[in-house]
C-alpha cells in the first residue's frame, strides 16, 4: 500500500499546515492597529476545523465587551445616583479641565491638590468614637422644585432610558452640606467599603497616582472611591492608608485602616471580604460579591430574598406585557432590538412603597421619569481632578448655618424611608433590575462590626484552616462561611463595560452561517440577557424561556419548553442561570432531557455559571455531537475568552480561541487561535475556516487521486510480465515522482487555494455550511474522486498501448519508450488538473510553481538520456529521448491526444457539476425558508456576489 498511501502524504501535509499557519497569521484584516495585536496561530494540526464549527460558547466580559470598565451608578439607601466625570468633564470642555499631580509636601509623602471639601465631615465618624444614629432633625419637606439633570451619559445597551437626575457631583455636595445626617453617613460607610474592600496596589509614578489590578472591576470601583473623595495613597499586607483633601489649599488627611484578613474572591465563592481594623479601633468585616450571594447572607436575609423575588416577579411580568406588545405593533426594522421605552409606559409598579414613603419623595429618589439637561450651576466650582478625582467646593458656611439652609433639591434625602430597611430594600434591588437590564455589571456591599473576641475566635479557627495540609481551599471557604454571615446592606454599584466594535454584525454573519451562539457568563441574568439584546444574539422577535428552579420544577419547565419549541417560533433562546444549571446538573435525567429541547433553540444564554459549568456544558455538547443520529445537527464546537476563567471551556471544545485582552494572555496563550477583537472570528471561520477547510479537503482528495491515476498501469501491466513485478516506469523516475514531480502541485493547492473570494465568502456566510456539513470530504466524495482516478487510469494505460505500442510507425516499442510515455502523461495530467482545473486562486505563485515542474520533467527527461550507461537493460535509456523515441511524433501525438482527452472529459464533468451546483444553491433548505418574505431578495443578492466572484469563472 506503499504506492496508494505515499509516505510523502505525511512531510506534505506538515508542509501544507504550516503554510496555512502562515497565511492566518500573516493577514493584516485580523490586525488590530490600536493594540499592535495581529491574529496567531498556536497549533497547525486543527486549521481545518475553522471550516467545520456549529455551536459557540463565548464570555461575555472582554469577549463580547470591550472590558473597559466605567463606574456609572450607584444604590445608597434607596437612592440611585449617576456617575459621570468624564461626561462632565467633556461636556464642560478640555481647556477648562486641568489634571492635579501628587506632589511630595513637607513630610515626604504625596499630597493630592483637590479643590477643598471638609474632610471632617466625612472622616469624623472614622477617627472617633461611634456616634448616635439618630435622625437630626430637619425642615418639613417642602415641595419639590422642577428637577434638574446633569445626566448626559446614554447607556448603549438602553440608549433610550432616562437617567437619574442627580449625580455623585450633588452627592458629594450633600455630604459637605449635612455631614451627620442619616442619609450622608450611609453614603460614607458605601465610599468607605469602595476603598477599602479591593487588592488593588497604589504606586506613584511622575507625581500621578496608578493603581495595578488583576480585576478591571475592582481597578473601575477604586478609581470611583477616587473621584468621590477617598484616594487609596498606599497598601501593605498590613495595612492600607486613604486620604481625603481637608482644605482649599490641597493638605490631606491620612487614615490608616489596618488589614487583619483578606478573603479573597473565587469562581466558587462569588464574592470577597475584608477585615479591617477602623483608626478607631472598630473591627469592620466588608463583602461584595453578586446579590446572589450577598443576599442569603444580610442580617434580614428572609425580608431581603422575599423583596428580591417581589422585584423580580414584577419585572418579569413587565418584560412580558412589553414583550407582548411588541409583538402587536408593526415592526420597522429588524435590525437592531426594539425600543424598551415602554417599560416606563406600561403602568405597572415594580413595588409597593413603604406605608411611611411620602409620595414627593418617593418620586424624587427613583428619578427616572424625566430628564432635562441642567446647565452650569452658578454655586458650583467645576473640580479640579487628580486622576479621575473630583472634588467639590462647598459654600463655606457652619454646620449648624448649612443644617437651616439645605437647598430643595435635596429634600427628598429627608425621607424616612431610609431608615426603613424594608423600603430600602425594594428599592435598590429595583434599581439593581435596573441597572442590569441597561447592561450594566452590579455588585453588592454588605458590612458588619464585630468585637475583639468575636474576632480572635474566628481567627483562630480561620488560621487553622489556612495551615491545614488536607482540603486547604474548602476549609478556608467555611471558615469565612461563619464571618460572612448577618451582613448590613450597604449599597449596590453598577459599572458599564461596552460593546465591541462589530459585535452585533459578527454575531448576525456567524448566525446566517447557521452557526448557533451560546453565551456563558458569570454576570446577572438581566445583564446578560441586555447584552445578548444589544449584540443580537436575541432579535427583536425572540421568544425568551427562562429555566428557574426558584419557579418550580424544572422538568415540568423542560416539558413546557419543549411544547412551545415545537408550536414553532421564529427565534427562540433560552436563559438558564447557573443554579439551575447545577440541578440540572446533578440530575441524568434533567440532563438528558436538558440536552435533548435545547438542538431545537436558536441561542442559549447561561448566567452566573461557573467556570467548572461552562467547561461541562461544553463537554457534554461536544460529547452529544458525536452520538450517531443526535439532534445537535452538524458541526463542530469552539469556545472563546479571554481571561483565566476560560480556559476550562476553551481546553474542552474542539477549536479554541482566546482573545488578547486586559485580563492577561493566559486565554490567547493556551487556545488554539488568539485574536484581538470578536469581529476578528467572522473572517477567522467564514475566510480561514472555509479556506483551509477545501485546502486540507483537496490536498487529501487530489493526493490520493493522482497515486491511484498514476500507480493503475504499471499494475496493469503486471498481466503482460507474467506478474514478476517488474515497473512500466523507471526506477530512478519512480523515486522522485512524488518529491519533484508531483508535491508541488498538491502542496501549492494546500497552502493557497481560494475556491472563493474573502468578499463573498463575508456577504453571502451561508456558504459556511460547505464545511459544516462535511461535503468537501466524505465518503461519497472520496469514492467519487477514486472511480475517477480508477477510469483516467484504465484510459491512459489502453490509450498509451493503442497509440504507441499497436501504432506500426512507432520507432521505438521498448519498455523504457512505453513507460516513459505513460510516466510523462501522468506527470502532465496530473500537474494540469491540480494547477490549472482544481485550483481557483491562480497566484504568480502557483504559476511559477506549475512552470517549474512542467518543465522540470522535461529536464529530467534529457539528464537521464545523457547519464544512463549503454549496457543492456530492459530499459534502453541512453539517448531515447534526445534520439530514439523522443524525435518520434507517434509517441508525441499519443501524448497530445490523450491530454486533449482527458481536458475535454473533465471540463465537460465539471460543467455539468457546476451547473447542478448553481442550480442547487437556491434550494438549499438550511439557507432560508421558503415563507421568507426576503428570499427573492436574497436569492438576487446570493447571485449577483456567487456571480462577480473570479474565482468561478476559473
Amino acid at each position: 500500500f506503499n504506492n496508494v498511501i505515499p509516505l510523502a502524504l505525511y512531510v506534505s501535509l506538515e508542509i501544507v499546515k504550516v503554510g496555512q499557519l502562515l497565511m492566518l497569521n500573516s493577514d493584516v484584516e485580523m490586525y488590530h492597529a490600536e493594540t499592535n495585536t495581529p491574529a496567531r496561530c498556536n497549533t497547525n494540526t486543527i486549521l481545518e476545523n475553522l471550516g467545520q464549527v456549529g455551536y459557540i460558547f463565548t464570555d461575555k466580559t472582554g469577549t463580547l465587551t470591550e472590558n473597559v470598565m466605567k463606574f456609572r451608578k450607584l444604590s445608597i439607601a434607596g437612592t440611585a445616583w449617576l456617575h459621570q466625570p468624564d461626561v462632565d468633564l467633556e461636556a464642560e470642555g478640555a481647556e477648562d479641565s486641568s489634571v492635579d499631580t501628587i506632589s511630595e509636601d513637607k513630610g515626604g509623602g504625596p499630597r493630592i491638590s483637590t479643590q477643598y471639601i471638609r474632610a471632617d465631615a466625612l472622616v469624623d465618624d472614622y477617627v472617633q468614637s461611634p456616634t448616635s444614629l439618630g435622625r437630626p432633625s430637619m425642615a418639613h419637606s417642602r415641595a419639590p422644585s422642577a428637577r434638574r439633570s446633569s445626566s448626559q451619559w446614554r447607556s448603549t445597551g438602553r440608549p433610550d432610558h432616562v437617567q437619574p437626575d442627580v449625580t455623585t457631583k450633588e452627592l458629594l455636595e450633600f455630604i459637605a452640606l449635612r455631614p451627620h445626617s442619616l442619609f450622608a453617613r450611609r453614603a460614607k460607610d458605601y465610599i468607605l467599603a469602595m476603598a477599602l474592600c479591593h487588592t488593588c496596589l497604589p504606586e506613584i509614578r511622575d507625581g500621578e497616582v496608578e493603581y495595578q489590578s488583576s480585576s478591571p472591576d475592582e481597578l473601575a470601583i477604586v478609581r470611583a472611591a477616587q473621584e468621590l473623595g477617598y484616594t487609596v495613597v498606599s497598601r501593605t499586607s498590613s495595612n492600607i492608608t486613604l486620604r481625603h483633601a481637608s482644605d482649599a489649599g490641597g493638605n490631606g488627611k491620612d487614615m490608616t485602616f489596618d488589614i487583619l484578613d483578606v478573603i479573597e474572591f473565587s469562581s466558587h465563592r462569588k464574592r470577597m471580604s475584608i477585615v479591617v481594623r477602623y483608626p478607631d479601633g472598630r473591627i469592620c468585616i466588608i463583602c461584595k460579591g453578586a446579590d446572589s450571594v450577598i443576599l442569603p447572607r444580610l442580617k434580614m436575609a428572609n425580608l431581603a430574598l422575599q423583596k428580591a423575588q417581589d422585584v423580580r416577579r414584577s419585572a418579569d411580568l413587565e418584560h412580558e406585557l412589553l414583550r407582548k406588545s411588541e409583538q402587536q405593533e408593526p415592526r420597522i426594522s429588524t435590525g437592531g432590538r426594539a425600543s424598551l421605552s415602554l417599560r416606563r409606559s406600561i403602568g405597572i409598579t415594580r413595588h409597593a412603597p413603604g406605608p411611611s414613603t411620602r409620595p414627593q419623595a418617593a418620586d424624587r429618589s427613583q428619578s427616572f421619569e424625566a430628564s432635562n439637561k441642567m446647565g452650569k450651576s452658578g454655586d458650583l466650582l467645576r473640580p479640579s481632578i487628580n486622576i479621575r478625582t473630583a472634588s467639590f467646593e462647598s459654600p463655606p458656611a457652619s454646620p449648624t448655618t448649612l443644617a437651616h439652609h439645605t437647598p430643595e433639591k435635596f429634600a427628598f434625602l429627608d425621607d424616612p424611608a431610609i431608615a426603613d430597611d424594608s423600603a430600602v430594600f425594594t428599592r435598590c434591588f429595583k434599581h439593581l433590575d435596573d441597572f442590569a437590564t441597561e447592561g450594566l455589571r452590579t455588585l453588592l456591599f454588605a458590612q458588619k462590626f464585630i468585637s475583639e473576641q468575636d474576632y480572635r475566635a474566628w481567627k483562630k479557627n480561620f488560621d487553622e484552616a489556612a495551615t491545614s495540609l488536607t482540603d486547604r481551599q474548602e476549609k478556608i471557604e467555611a471558615a469565612a462561611e461563619t464571618l460572612e454571615q448577618s451582613l448590613t446592606l450597604v449599597g449596590a454599584s453598577a459599572i458599564e463595560d461596552k460593546l465591541q466594535q462589530g459585535v452585533p454584525e459578527t454575531v448576525d454573519k456567524l448566525r446566517r452561517a447557521n452557526i448557533k451562539i451560546w453565551m456563558l457568563t458569570g454576570d446577572k441574568r438581566e445583564t446578560a440577557i441586555n447584552i445578548a439584546h444589544s449584540a443580537r444574539i436575541c432579535q427583536p422577535v425572540s421568544d425568551l424561556f427562562t429555566l428557574d428552579v426558584t419557579k418550580g420544577d424544572l422538568h415540568g419547565q423542560l416539558v413546557a419548553l419543549s411544547e412551545d419549541l415545537h408550536s414553532g417560533s421564529v427565534h427562540s433562546v433560552v436563559v438558564v442561570d447557573g443554579h439551575s444549571l447545577a440541578s440540572i446538573e446533578r440530575s441524568p435525567d434533567l440532563t438528558a432531557q436538558f440536552y435533548a429541547v435545547v438542538p431545537f433553540v436558536d441561542s442559549v444564554i447561561c448566567c452566573r455559571a461557573s467556570p467548572a459549568q461552562k467547561a461541562l456544558m461544553v463537554k457534554t455538547v461536544r460529547s452529544q455531537l458525536r452520538k450517531s443520529g443526535s439532534r445537535m445537527g452538524h458541526g463542530l464546537t469552539l469556545a472563546i475568552g479571554d481571561g483565566a476563567n476560560d480556559l476550562a471551556m476553551i481546553s474542552a471544545s474542539h477549536v479554541g480561541v482566546g482573545i488578547s485582552g486586559k485580563e492577561g494572555l493566559q486565554a490567547a496563550r493556551v487556545a488554539d487561535y488568539a485574536i484581538a477583537q470578536f469581529r476578528y472570528l467572522q473572517r477567522l471561520l467564514l475566510v480561514h475556516g472555509r479556506w483551509n477547510y477545501v485546502r486540507t479537503a483537496k490536498f487529501i482528495l487530489c493526493t490520493f487521486w493522482k497515486e491511484m491515476f498514476f500507480y493503475l498501469p504499471t499494475a496493469m501491466y503486471q498481466r503482460y510480465n507474467g506478474y514478476t513485478g517488474t515497473s512500466l516506469y523507471e526506477m530512478a523516475s519512480l523515486t522522485v515522482f512524488n518529491t519533484l514531480f508531483t508535491s508541488l502541485c498538491v502542496i501549492c493547492m494546500g497552502i493557497w487555494e481560494q475556491d472563493l473570494s474573502a468578499d463573498t465568502l463575508l456577504a453571502v456566510p451561508e456558504l459556511y455550511v460547505y464545511g459544516q456539513r462535511n461535503m468537501g470530504l466524505n465518503l461519497v466524495k472520496y469514492a467519487a474522486w477514486m472511480f475517477s482516478a480508477a477510469c483516467q487510469g484504465v484510459l491512459a494505460y489502453w490509450g498509451v498501448w493503442a497509440g504507441y505500442v499497436w501504432f506500426a510507425h512507432s520507432s521505438d516499442q521498448g519498455l523504457f519508450a512505453v513507460g516513459d510515455l505513460a510516466f510523462t502523461l501522468g506527470v502532465v495530467w496530473i500537474n494540469y488538473k491540480c494547477f490549472i482545473l482544481e485550483t481557483h486562486h491562480k497566484s504568480a505563485i502557483v504559476m511559477a510553481c506549475f512552470f517549474i515542474t512542467f518543465s522540470g520533467w522535461w529536464a529530467w527527461n534529457g539528464f537521464l538520456s545523457s547519464i544512463y550507461a549503454r549496457a543492456p537493460s530492459p530499459y534502453a535509456v541512453r539517448d531515447g529521448f534526445s534520439k530514439t523515441f523522443g524525435a518520434d511524433w507517434v509517441w508525441w501525438l499519443t501524448l497530445v491526444v490523450m491530454t486533449t482527452v482527458f481536458i475535454l472529459m473533465e471540463t465537460v464533468f465539471r460543467t455539468l457539476q457546476r451547473s447542478m451546483i448553481l442550480a442547487g444553491l437556491w434550494r438549499w433548505p438550511w439557507i432560508r425558508k421558503e415563507d421568507d418574505v426576503c428570499a427573492d431578495e436574497w436569492r438576487l443578492e446570493l447571485w449577483q456576489e456567487l456571480e462577480k466572484d473570479p474565482a468561478l469563472d476559473g
